[in-house]
């Protein structure tokens, strides 16, 4: 392994493994699966210029040579062991942060039926995890129900600041599926319990999604006032996630406005952070929004190429919400064009996802652009 994970004779007695004792492990199978897993550990060494799953290879293969044996707390520590860099995340919430949506939904299910009886605690930050895997994906639906299964876990324990992470990322759902009514409530439980807990991280999420309703229902001034007060928060207890997502909501707030000048400098903030913490969805939303406002100021050649490369981002990673966002607006960027062979390619493309994700393509042109009157009509 390298600089980005922790001492691993260290984490092998954590895990109570000892390569002197291995003979002693019976039957044979079982032990050469633990061999297997001592040598992923600790003679697995990435190339230099590793992918960012390659640099966690090590563990993710030790963690099936775990499975295999069904030594699920074992296995657990594996997934949630924290990373060194960039901001000593836990393996899993790197994963998801890297964009592995695919393989962190197969990890988190080999651990979330053995969980219910061994962690339930634990449980309960999978069932969010799958949910929050399913949203990024676009499936709203069953985002909303693995939600749903954390929140009734979350309340059992009770563990607040998971409760009001859960509630935020509900709202957040209801926010993309247009019911305001149902976003604002979930977003103000959220808020409540972060300020009865003195959960600061959890106050200005909140908040911050509070801006985001207001900012689509057309009261960009009030969104601003909330978000900035979340991005106050969140410079006094540092977290450059949250910071930048926070900025890139001023930024479609000030968008509304048609404050293109305060917008631009807000998305690339935003952009600049997601690439430095290597956030992939959040860069090919930063990417996509700057790309937006750029066509709005009629800078087409620099909105092409962000368009492009948030495309080419969101595909890699599978992140087919913002996908049908950039679409749609590529159909109108080649519609203003005159580019007809495009135009079809694109919107094609963005009804055949939105009819498999089962979100109507209004709500992707109420929140993917704040140039609407340029999309054709659905």
């Amino acid at each position: 392994m390298d600089q980005t994970t922790p001492c691993i004779e260290t984490f092998l007695a954590e895990l109570g493994i000892e390569p002197a004792t291995l003979k002693l492990i019976t039957p044979k199978w079982k032990r050469t699966q633990y061999r297997a897993v001592i040598n992923w550990l600790t003679k697995y060494k990435p190339a230099t210029d590793a992918s960012n799953l390659d640099r966690v290879r090590g563990y993710l293969e030790a963690f099936h040579h775990l499975s295999e044996v069904e030594a699920w707390n074992q296995a657990l520590k594996i997934l949630v062991i924290n990373i060194i860099e960039p901001e000593n995340e836990q393996l899993h919430n790197q994963l998801f942060t890297w964009g592995y949506y695919k393989i962190l939904s197969e990890l988190y299910n080999r651990l979330l039926e053995p969980l219910a009886n061994i962690a339930p605690y634990y449980q309960t930050i999978f069932l969010y995890g799958m949910g929050k895997v399913y949203y990024a994906q676009g499936y709203l639906e069953k985002a909303i129900e693995y939600y749903q299964q954390a929140l009734e876990l979350a309340r059992t324990f009770p563990d607040y600041q998971q409760e009001s992470a859960i509630l935020n990322s509900l709202g957040l759902v209801y926010l993309y599926l247009r019911d305001y009514s149902k976003s604002v409530n979930y977003h103000w439980h959220s808020l409540v319990i972060g300020w009865k807990n003195h959960n600061y991280q959890g106050q200005a999420i909140a908040l911050n999604s509070l801006g985001l309703v207001f900012c689509q229902k057309g009261k960009y001034s009030k969104a601003i006032k909330y978000q900035q007060e979340s991005l106050r928060i969140l410079r006094q207890n540092y977290n450059p996630s949250y910071e930048g997502r926070v900025l890139g909501s001023l930024a479609q707030a000030y968008g509304g406005l048609e404050n293109y000048e305060k917008t631009i400098e807000y998305q690339q903030q935003h952009l600049t952070i997601m690439r430095i913490i290597e956030d992939r969805a959040g860069e090919g939303e930063a990417l996509f929004n700057l790309a937006t406002t750029l066509a709005i100021c009629k800078q087409d050649s620099k909105a092409l190429k962000y368009f492009q490369e948030s495309l080419e981002t969101c595909r890699e990673i599978g992140n087919r919400l913002t996908e049908v966002n950039v679409l749609l607006n590529l159909t109108a960027f080649y519609q203003k064009s005159g580019n007809k062979d495009l135009v079809r390619k694109h919107c094609q493309r963005a009804f055949s996802i939105a009819d498999e994700l089962g979100i109507p393509l209004d709500s992707f042109q109420q929140l993917g652009s704040r140039n609407r009157e340029n999309f054709p009509k659905a």
